[in-house]
């Protein structure tokens, strides 16, 4: 296990203050990074999983390869979205798959209904 490091924390709000230029927030395996000031977002991993996991309050996740840009969208309960250039390529619905654009297909067999 790396060493780790102190952090300067608010007494009053618990919060962290400075995380030292060049140094690094480590946490072992199953712990957790919380954000959020109802627990709205944790990211963690297990040792093998890499989760990040939104609250149960109806929050949608986003993935962006850079700011203002989507790359992944997910509901809860709903779509799941994937992005090009943030334009909507592929999204999951309740009766399967939309695709906008060409679909480019090689190898197998693929049979229409």
């Amino acid at each position: 296990m790396a060493e780790r490091i102190p952090l300067i924390v608010d007494s009053i709000t618990n919060k962290i203050k400075e995380l030292p230029d060049g140094d690094s927030l480590i946490l072992g395996d199953s712990e957790k990074l919380i954000l959020g000031d109802s627990s709205d977002l944790n990211i963690s991993h297990d040792g093998t999983n890499n989760l990040i996991q939104g609250s149960s309050t109806g929050a949608v996740l986003y993935l962006q390869a850079k700011s203002g840009e989507n790359s992944l969208l997910a509901v809860p309960d709903g779509a799941v979205n994937l992005y090009h250039n943030n334009s909507e390529k592929v999204a999951t619905t309740s009766t399967g798959v939309s695709v906008t654009g060409n679909v480019i297909y090689s190898g197998g067999s693929l049979t229409a209904e």
